[in-house]
């Protein structure tokens, strides 16, 4: 499966269990494909964010849950479902490029940054 997203993709990370593709873009954008579609265009759009998205990182414990690291600087909590940002991060003083969620312990989050810091974060 080929998508032309219009921009440079700087990530991309299967999600819903392989049925969607999010990408984001050097133009601060995070789109989103479904795959089982022959239709090109992304389910839904988030444009206008603040930094470029660098790291996507889907929950193993929340299929409709994605987190997305920025160099805004700052973490995207994302429902996949409807591209709603749930809620957005912003511990961090430089830009986010590490992003891991603890298989064992449903809603930990790991994220990590150029300031030089790795922050664990609970979602709940």
């Amino acid at each position: 499966v080929a998508i032309h997203v219009g921009s440079v993709a700087h990530v991309a990370a299967f999600c819903k269990s392989g049925e969607r593709v999010l990408v984001g873009t050097e133009k601060h954008e995070l789109l989103c494909y479904d795959i089982r579609s022959s239709a090109a265009l992304p389910v839904w759009g988030e444009v206008g964010l603040r930094g470029p998205v660098r790291k996507l990182k889907p929950s193993p414990h929340n299929s409709s849950l994605c987190a997305a690291a920025t160099d805004a600087p700052s973490v995207l909590l994302v429902n996949v479902d409807t591209g709603k940002i749930d809620r957005t991060l912003t511990h961090h003083r430089d830009f986010v490029r590490a992003l891991s969620w603890d298989k064992q312990v449903p809603g930990r989050l790991y994220t990590g940054s150029w300031d030089k810091s790795v922050a664990e974060v609970r979602i709940s």
